[in-house]
Parts: structure tokens; sequence; C-alpha cells
């Protein structure tokens, strides 16, 4: 774990110094301190569980895998958009890729937003996703409808079997 956290400094040294203005290597933890005075705490004890926290005054933007958001595509990786409750599916890293490559996706996704907030390409997956939730929800519900009549249905001929 800490070869790992030294591994991520070494990463917002040398690509994310524009946006760092501090940096702090903690026993559980590694802290960043941005140009605009939020901090980002990332948590990666072991390969596929890890937590990248990013303090905005009083937004946070979290991307981790706890496993409380089972009907998200990406579980359990999920994404805190400005608060606990917005979650949303993570479109910003990858399965099957290195923690440090994670690292600098998380890095140059925050950059995005402290430059100029959130970027097109990021609107339209969330879009996207919102579409296919929609989409997934319709189908859930005709098929719940289906099911509905059906057991109506087997509820009149019991109730008309039983009244003769």
């Amino acid at each position: 774990m800490f070869r790992r956290y030294l591994s991520f400094l070494k990463v917002a040294r040398d690509e994310f110094s524009d946006i760092l203005i501090d940096v702090e290597l903690h026993a559980d933890r590694v802290r960043l301190i941005l140009i605009d005075s939020s901090w980002i705490d990332v948590r990666y004890p072991v390969e596929d569980k890890f937590s990248f926290h990013w303090q905005r005054d009083d937004k946070i933007y979290r991307i981790d895998t706890a496993p409380h958001h089972k009907g998200i595509k990406s579980f359990p990786r999920h994404i805190h958009l400005g608060s606990e409750d917005n979650v949303i599916e993570d479109h910003v890293l990858e399965e099957n890729v290195s923690p440090e490559e994670n690292f600098r996706r998380f890095m140059e996704w925050v950059r995005g937003l402290l430059r100029g907030g959130l970027n097109k390409s990021f609107f339209l997956n969330v879009s996207r996703v919102k579409l296919n939730m929609n989409k997934e929800i319709e189908a859930i519900i005709e098929n719940l409808k289906g099911v509905s009549e059906r057991i109506e249905g087997a509820n009149v001929l019991v109730t008309g079997g039983a009244g003769l």
C-alpha cells in the first residue's frame, strides 16, 4: 500500500502540478491540496477496493467501490456527484487497469472540473446512463404490468370458481 501511495504522489507531482499546491502522505491515504483550496483523499488499500474523495466546499465528488449501489451497471464502482445522495454510474475509471492509471483518470477528471466544469463527454455519458436507466425502468414496468394482469386473471378464475 505504501509503495502504491508513493507512486500516486509521483504521478501527482509529474502530471498534475498545475492543479496541486501541497501533498501529504498518511499511513492510510494520500491527501492532495488543490489550487482552489479543496482537497482529495485517495485510499487504495487493495487492488480492487478504493476511494477517490474530492471535498470542494460543501460538495463531494467521490468515486469508490463501497458495495452499496448494486443497481448501477459499473457496480461496485460509482460516482457521488456533488453529494452523498446523487450516485451515478462510473464512466471515469476503468476495470482491469493499474491503480496508477485509475488515479490518473480521476485526476484528469478533477482537472477538467477545475478548469471549467464538467466536460461535454461526461454529460453525454451521464445522459446515456439516464436514458438507458429510463429504458430499463420502462421495460421493468411493462414486465410488471404483464405479471399483474396474469395475477389478476388468476384471481378472477379462482374467485369465479369459488363462487360456483
